[in-house]
């Protein structure tokens, strides 16, 4: 895969995750029943009862660490499972990892 389409790939899967990130939040009153709600606002509220902390992070509720888990969609189906796609993937992840990062310091700058 050439470089234009590995940046192609940045761009398109920090915009995944930064949308899944939004798309799973939700507001709760002083009974912690959820107010305002996004689309899949239900995957936060039921995965912070089901799921282990440590799971939550790289599904849902880390932007950061959501590059880890997010990144096997949008790099894996073009490569072959050989050891340098796998350095390279480290790099993908790390990559993404710095653009969720500017891409959610973006959105909030936006919302201000």
């Amino acid at each position: 895969m050439p470089l234009g389409e590995h940046l192609a790939a940045l761009v398109a899967n920090s915009f995944l995750c930064l949308g899944f990130y939004v798309s799973c939040k939700y507001e709760r009153d002083e009974n912690l029943k959820p107010t305002s709600k996004m689309i899949l606002w239900w995957v936060r509220y039921y995965g912070q009862r089901k799921l282990p902390e440590w799971l939550q992070a790289p599904l849902y509720s880390c932007l950061v660490c959501m590059s880890s888990l997010h990144s096997i969609y949008m790099f894996w189906p073009w490569h072959e499972l050989m050891p340098m796609n796998i350095v390279l993937w480290f790099g993908y992840v790390l990559c993404l990892a710095g653009m969720n990062q500017l891409s959610w310091l973006v959105y909030k700058s936006l919302q201000e």
